[in-house]
């Protein structure tokens, strides 16, 4: 003791910060993701394109002319959705 005042210094358990399903958890979750894709994208040259079950593989100079020709290909798959619809 210093100057007679006693001091606790009281830690939270992790498992009080990472509850599961907790925001900062899922927040978390989402950062690592990030990293490991950046991580990934370095380390291969490649980017990594996830839409729902299926992954695709850009090299960066197919990543850079995609990203300049984007409107284009959003209207063209606007356009094939719309023909694969039912009558």
């Amino acid at each position: 003791m210093l100057g007679g005042a006693c001091r606790h210094h009281v830690t939270p358990t992790v498992g009080a910060l990472h509850a599961p399903g907790s925001a900062l958890q899922k927040e978390n979750a989402k950062r690592i993701l990030e990293l490991i894709s950046n991580i990934i994208q370095l380390l291969t040259g490649e980017v990594a394109i996830r839409c729902e079950d299926v992954s695709l593989y850009f090299s960066l100079e197919e990543w850079q002319y995609l990203k300049g020709n984007q409107t284009r290909y959003r209207e063209v798959i606007k356009e094939n959705r719309q023909q694969l619809r039912p009558l």
